[in-house]
């Protein structure tokens, strides 16, 4: 929220800054309580969202080390009826 009547310097904010929302004054209370909810969630999800990213990140780094070591280990042949070979 602003109290800047120039739209350009919010715009600036929104396009450099990632702002979630932008409101304009007067804004009510509960559309105020709203956004900030929302984007608390968002945060979270963001959060969420980049420790998975971590954890697949370090299970691909366990994996490329493993068949870095023992090449083929991480790979799975089948048969033509899609049952595994041993």
């Amino acid at each position: 929220m602003t109290g800047v009547e120039d739209v350009k310097i919010a715009m600036k904010a929104i396009n450099e800054a990632g702002v979630y929302k932008f409101l304009l004054k007067p804004c009510g209370s509960e559309v105020l309580k709203i956004t900030v909810k929302r984007a608390v969630e968002t945060l979270e999800l963001i959060r969420e969202r980049d420790a998975l990213l971590e954890k697949v990140r370090a299970r691909d780094a366990v994996l490329n080390r493993l068949e870095k070591e023992h090449p083929g280990i991480t790979q799975v042949r089948r048969d033509s009826d899609g049952f595994i070979i041993g």
